[in-house]
């Protein structure tokens, strides 16, 4: 899962494509991907950066059929962390919010995959 931050705010909440193509000023400002596995204490920062190296983990999880959310706060959250943290208690909310958006993001392309 992928949460970033970008310069056009007045857009959806929600998106599935890459920013390769974009202008400069609509460009990602800030994103982290998350990774779960039932078996960790909690979910883990693999990547966070801003501006180029967020540009570039965006591309790569709509390149990888990643679901992505724009999350503004929960993005500067992760990126503060750094890619490696263990998400702490004060974030597990709002990064279970988004773990279930992809589930269901996930489910919904299966059912369509599936006819």
């Amino acid at each position: 899962m992928a949460a970033h931050q970008d310069a056009d705010r007045e857009r959806g909440s929600e998106e599935r494509a890459g920013h390769g193509g974009m202008p400069p000023a609509r460009r990602v400002r800030e994103a982290a991907a998350l990774r779960y596995d039932p078996g960790q204490e909690a979910p883990q920062v693999v990547a966070a950066g801003r501006g180029r190296v967020a540009d570039r983990i965006v591309e790569t999880a709509a390149e990888a059929g990643v679901p992505i959310r724009r999350e503004p706060g929960l993005a500067a959250a992760l990126v503060a962390l750094g890619a490696g943290a263990i998400i702490p208690p004060a974030l597990y909310e709002a990064v279970a919010e988004v773990l279930l958006w992809v589930a269901r993001q996930d489910a919904e392309r299966a059912r369509r995959w599936l006819g």
